[in-house]
């Protein structure tokens, strides 16, 4: 079933859906963080505003490949997949990356990235056997391959250890910076709260959805609903999912999600108005051209007044 929103109705068109305010939406993300490669130093480990950047970038990136497979492949259970990941990025924005407490920022960050590391590392195994499938030379470079990767991954499970343990935190609470930097708990609650028998308190997911909206209807959507497709539970092959009037209702989810990352990338990145530097006039003659005749005749009749 379709549900008609007026808003979109209004700055679209008749009939128009939640699709065109996706693509609208979708548009304006990605020219503004057009120049993101080039003026942020994507990978680099200590440079944490540019790992933000790069991790919206990718998230941007989610959305794009959500419209693609609404519109080309009808393919319901994997946008509620992706859907539900986007969600988990987000959370992690919010609880990381967007933290206004400096210092609470710095250290859940490399807690995160260290587990990230160890759990690479763990993959990485030390030798590779050699069954004689493969020539000897995409052997050795196999080989080279992957002792290269555990080298790299080594490197930063080091780096952000140092960092942890020069940090305030460190020496303000050893005992719970050594149990959380054991863990690489980074999903800590509030720091040096301790839970029962003497464990951190930690976050559990469908607690940190609460992030996103605190209502316990959305709260479940992410926890419950979108992980049914996740996990490849029996919902997610139900008959009728497939239906087009169906994508509506998940494309207004993403139209939400939009929404927090856009405000994210304005309270962090546009400086001095600096995201609209990327913005061309054929930019702004494309997107516009996006929207209803009615809204485009009522933003120029604006125009001519001032």
């Amino acid at each position: 079933m379709k549900i008609r929103i007026p808003e979109n109705e209004e700055l679209f068109g008749t009939e128009a859906s939640s699709f065109e305010a996706f693509h609208y939406m979708q548009l304006w993300l990605k020219v503004l963080t057009r120049d993101f490669p080039r003026r942020f130093r994507f990978g680099v480990v200590d440079d944490i505003q540019s790992m933000e950047a790069s991790f919206i970038y990718s998230i941007i990136k989610n959305f794009s490949s959500v419209y693609i497979l609404a519109t080309q492949n009808n393919d319901y259970a994997a946008i509620a997949t992706l859907i539900r990941a986007i969600a988990d990025r987000i959370v992690i924005l919010k609880l990381i990356y967007a933290n206004k407490d400096t210092m609470e920022r710095e250290y859940r960050y490399y807690l995160y990235i260290l587990d990230g590391m160890k759990k690479r590392s763990d993959l990485l195994i030390d030798k590779i056997g050699y069954d004689g499938k493969i020539s000897d030379n995409e052997y050795s470079t196999l080989v080279k391959q992957m002792q290269e990767a555990k080298c790299n991954t080594e490197q930063v499970i080091s780096f952000c250890t140092q960092r942890l343990n020069q940090h305030e935190y460190a020496k303000t609470n050893p005992q719970f910076h050594q149990l959380v930097l054991k863990n690489t708990n980074w999903q800590y609650k509030e720091f040096g709260k301790f839970g029962k028998n003497g464990n951190v308190a930690k976050y559990k997911w469908e607690d940190l959805y609460s992030l996103i909206d605190k209502r316990k209807t959305v709260t479940s959507m992410y926890s419950t609903y979108f992980s049914q497709f996740v996990h490849g539970l029996s919902v997610g092959i139900l008959l009728g999912n497939d239906h087009f009037e169906n994508f509506d209702a998940l494309m207004s989810v993403g139209i939400c999600l939009q929404g927090i990352v856009l405000d994210e990338l304005k309270k962090r990145f546009n400086q001095d108005s600096a995201l609209l530097n990327n913005v061309t006039f054929e930019d702004l003659a494309f997107i516009s051209s996006q929207l209803s005749e009615e809204i485009l005749i009522k933003i120029n009749a604006s125009n001519t007044k001032v």
